[in-house]
C-alpha cells in the first residue's frame, strides 16, 4: 500500500551554468515522468460525480451478489480519510447511515471524527435479529490524512478491531450471535444517505477484503502489505482496485463479483525504486497534476512542464482560510498552479483516439467512419466513457451535424452585424436547441444526428455501435493519430479553496466551477471550447476578491464563458472574449452578478463592487457584459456583437445601475 510522502526541498547545486526557473518551494509536474513510475490503483471518493458536479455520494455498489458474512468473518481495508470530509464516514457495510445504521445491517465499519472536539472513533457492528444490533465504538484513533489499515474479526465470541495490524479492541458481548443475512453491499457511502450532511466517505480506499473465517492477528499482519493470490481459504471478496475491459471493479476472490464503476474515481499512487513516492523534485517529479494537488502545501507552487494533461481536477477545501469574513475567506499564503515558462501546458478535456478510419458513402456523400474503443478511452482517463461531446482534427473544431449548414464558426469572420458574412452562424441567426427547443427546426432537435450529416467538417457519433462519422475537409483528413475527442463536461471543480492562483495555462475543451473560493486569481491563461451544446459553461459562485487578468476566452458555445454570482469584489482586467455563442437569443454574457450580501433594506446589507477594465468582446452572439451591482466598466471595447435581445454592450438593469458607472 502506498504511503503519503512529504515533499523534499529542492536544492540547486552551485556552479551549474544554466538558467533555472525552479524555486525551493516548487512541486514539479511532468507527464513525461509517468514511464519512470509503477502504479498502485485505489478508489478516490470525493464530493463530485464523474463530471465534477457536486452530489451525494461517491460509492461502490457491490450489488445483490455482495457477500453475506455469517457466524465467523473478517473485514479489511486500507483507508486514507481526508480530514476535510464529513464527520461520519462509512467504510463498508449495507444501506443506512453511519450514525443510525438499521437493525438489519450487515457487518459494518465506519470512521468518525470531529477536529473541533478532538475525537476520532472507529465504529463497527452488525444486526442480529428484530430491532437488535451490535454497536461498538472505539475512540482515540486518529487515522485521517494517512494510509491506515483497518480490520475487524469475529470468531463467534471475540469481536476484534485491528488498526495497522495491532489489536486495539476486543468486544465479547456478541458471543453466540450471528449477523443477519444482509449483504455487505457498499464501499464508501450508499445511495440512502441523502441527508443535509450526508455520511459520505471522502478520501481513498484500497485492498478491500472480506472473509468467511476469523483471521488471526498474525495472518492479518502477514498479508496486509501484500497482494493476495485470490484463492486463500475463506476469501469471499477481494478488491485490490483493478479494472477490467468492461470498466468493472474486479473481484479476485472465487466469487468473481465484478461490479460496474459509476461516480467513484480510480486513481493511482506512484512509486519506483529510486522514488518511493513523487516529491516534486527534479529527480522525482509528480507525473500528474492531481497527484501534486494531494501533496501541495500553502506557499508551494505546482510547476507544470509541457504537455496535455487530461485529468479531472476536483479539490474540496484546498488551502481553506482558517477564518472567514462575512463575505468569504480571508487573504493568506498562496498556492500557485503554473505552466512552465515558454512551454505549452494544456489542461485537456479531450483524448487522442487511435482508430482505423475507412471511406464510407453516406447518402451519396463520401465521408469517413471509425469504430471507437471506448473501453480504451475509459482506461486512459480512468472514468467510464459511453459517448463523446466534441471532435477535433489536427486541433481544428469539427461541427456536430446540424439541420442547417454553416461554415466552421472558429474561422475569422469578415462580416459585421449589419453585413454578416454569408454562410456563417452570424448570418444564419439560429436559435439554441437547448435554450429554445420550442423555436428550432426541426422541433426539439439535438446536434450530432447522422440524418443531418451532409456538409464539410460535420460529425456524428452512434453510441449503439461506437461509430464516429466525419465529413472531412481536404486539409483535415482523419488518421490514426490526428483526431481527439472530448470526453468530459467539467474538468476542474474547486470548492471552499482559498488563495489559489492559476497562471500560464491553456484550458481546452472543458469547463470549470469554483464554489465559495476567495482570493482566487487567474492570470495569463486561455480558455478554449469551454462549452458546447448541452454542456455546462464556466461558473463561479460566492467567495470574495477574485481576479481574472490577461486572459482569453474563445469558441465557447451555448454556455457562459464567465458566469460569476454572489462574489464580493470581482475584477476582470485585460481580458479578451471572442467568437463565443453561435446562437441568437441566449445572451450568455460574461457576468458578475449579485455581488452583495443580504437585501438592500437589511441594515447589514453591503456590496462588493465589480471592476471591468480593459475588456474586449468581439465577434460573438453574446451581448457585452452584465457588470453587476456597484460596477465600474472602463477602457473596454465591444465590437461585432450580433445578438438582438434584452441585453446590451454594458447591461445594467434597475438594480445593477445603482452605484455603477462607465
Amino acid at each position: 500500500m502506498g504511503t503519503s510522502v512529504k515533499k523534499n526541498i529542492i536544492v540547486l547545486l552551485p556552479l551549474i551554468l544554466i538558467v533555472s526557473y525552479v524555486n525551493a518551494d516548487d512541486l514539479i509536474v511532468d507527464k513525461k515522468a509517468l514511464s519512470q513510475y509503477k502504479t498502485d490503483d485505489h478508489l478516490l471518493f470525493d464530493a463530485y460525480n464523474s463530471n465534477s458536479n457536486k452530489k451525494c455520494c461517491d460509492e461502490v455498489d457491490l450489488s445483490d451478489n455482495a457477500p453475506i458474512l455469517g457466524a465467523q468473518f473478517t473485514q479489511e481495508a486500507w483507508i486514507w480519510a481526508d480530514d476535510k470530509g464529513a464527520q461520519h464516514r462509512k467504510i463498508m457495510g449495507s444501506a443506512g447511515t453511519s450514525t443510525r445504521p438499521p437493525a438489519d445491517r450487515s457487518p459494518t465499519i465506519s470512521y468518525h471524527y470531529n477536529k473541533n472536539r478532538d475525537y476520532n472513533e472507529i465504529r463497527y457492528g452488525f444486526g442480529y435479529g428484530g430491532s437488535s444490533s451490535i454497536k461498538v465504538t472505539v475512540g482515540g484513533l486518529k487515522t485521517d490524512n494517512t494510509w491506515t489499515h483497518i480490520a475487524t474479526t469475529f470468531d463467534g465470541t471475540n469481536y476484534k478491531l485491528f488498526v495497522n495490524g495491532e489489536e486495539v479492541n476486543n468486544y465479547t458481548d456478541a458471543a453466540g450471535l450471528t449477523p443477519l443475512p444482509t449483504p455487505v453491499r457498499f464501499i464508501g457511502a450508499n445511495h440512502t444517505s441523502l441527508e443535509t450532511q450526508p455520511h459520505e466517505f471522502i478520501g481513498k480506499i484500497d485492498e478491500v477484503r472480506m472473509w468467511s473465517v476469523a483471521r488471526t492477528q498474525a495472518e492479518i499482519q502477514e498479508t496486509m502489505n501484500d497482494t493476495l493470490s485470490g484463492d486463500e481459504t475463506g476469501l469471499v471478496a477481494y478488491y485490490p482496485m483493478d479494472v477490467n475491459n468492461n470498466w468493472e471493479l474486479v473481484d479476485h476472490s472465487p466469487n468473481e463479483n465484478h461490479v460496474r464503476i459509476t461516480d467513484v474515481e480510480v486513481a493511482s499512487e506512484y512509486f519506483s525504486d529510486d522514488c518511493p513516492a513523487p516529491d516534486g523534485s527534479l529527480d522525482c517529479p509528480f507525473p500528474t497534476i492531481r497527484s501534486a494537488l494531494d501533496d501541495v502545501q500553502p506557499g508551494d507552487r505546482i510547476y507544470i512542464r509541457e504537455g496535455r494533461y487530461t485529468e479531472l481536477l476536483n479539490k474540496f477545501q484546498l488551502n481553506t482560510s482558517p477564518e472567514t469574513s462575512d463575505a468569504g475567506g480571508i487573504e493568506g499564503v498562496k498556492i500557485v498552479i503554473e505552466g512552465y515558462p515558454n512551454e505549452k501546458v494544456i489542461i485537456d478535456g479531450t483524448v487522442s483516439i487511435s482508430a482505423q478510419w475507412e471511406p464510407y458513402n453516406h447518402n451519396g456523400y463520401d465521408i469517413y467512419k471509425a469504430v471507437l474503443d471506448l473501453d480504451s478511452i475509459s482506461d486512459q482517463i480512468k472514468t467510464p466513457v459511453d459517448s463523446i461531446y466534441s471532435v477535433f482534427v489536427d486541433g481544428r473544431y469539427m461541427i456536430p451535424a446540424m439541420p442547417t449548414n454553416f461554415k466552421n464558426p472558429t474561422d475569422p469572420t469578415t462580416g459585421n452585424p449589419k453585413n454578416p458574412e454569408p454562410g456563417t452562424v452570424w448570418e444564419k441567426k439560429l436559435q439554441s436547441p437547448t435554450v429554445s427547443p420550442e423555436k428550432v427546426d426541426p422541433l426539439g432537435y439535438m446536434p450530432g444526428n447522422i440524418a443531418y450529416l451532409d456538409t464539410l467538417e460535420e460529425w456524428s457519433f452512434n453510441p449503439d455501435n461506437n461509430t464516429l462519422y466525419l465529413y472531412a475537409s481536404d486539409n483535415y483528413i482523419p488518421t490514426s493519430t490526428n483526431v481527439r475527442v472530448r470526453v468530459r463536461d467539467k474538468f476542474l471543480s474547486f470548492q471552499a479553496a482559498d488563495n489559489i492562483e492559476f497562471r500560464n495555462l491553456h484550458f481546452f475543451a472543458g469547463s470549470f466551477s469554483f464554489q465559495g473560493c476567495s482570493y482566487l486569481t487567474i492570470e495569463d491563461c486561455k480558455f478554449s471550447f469551454s462549452s458546447d451544446v448541452g454542456l455546462a459553461g464556466n461558473s463561479i459562485v460566492y467567495g470574495r476578491n477574485t481576479t481574472v487578468r490577461n486572459s482569453i476566452f474563445e469558441y465557447t458555445n451555448d454556455g457562459h464563458t464567465w458566469s460569476q454570482q454572489r462574489t464580493i469584489y470581482p475584477t476582470v482586467e485585460n481580458v479578451l472574449f471572442r467568437y463565443n455563442d453561435w446562437f441568437t437569443g441566449s445572451a450568455w454574457s460574461p457576468t458578475t452578478d449579485r455581488n452583495y450580501r443580504n437585501t438592500k433594506h437589511n441594515p447589514e446589507f453591503f456590496r462588493g463592487d465589480s471592476h471591468w477594465r480593459y475588456v474586449t468582446i468581439e465577434n460573438s452572439y453574446t451581448a457585452g457584459v452584465f457588470a453587476g451591482y456597484g460596477s465600474l466598466v472602463e477602457y473596454s471595447r465591444f465590437e461585432n456583437l450580433y445578438d438582438g435581445c434584452d441585453c446590451s454592450a454594458i447591461q445594467r438593469n434597475g438594480a445593477g445601475a445603482t452605484f455603477s458607472t462607465t
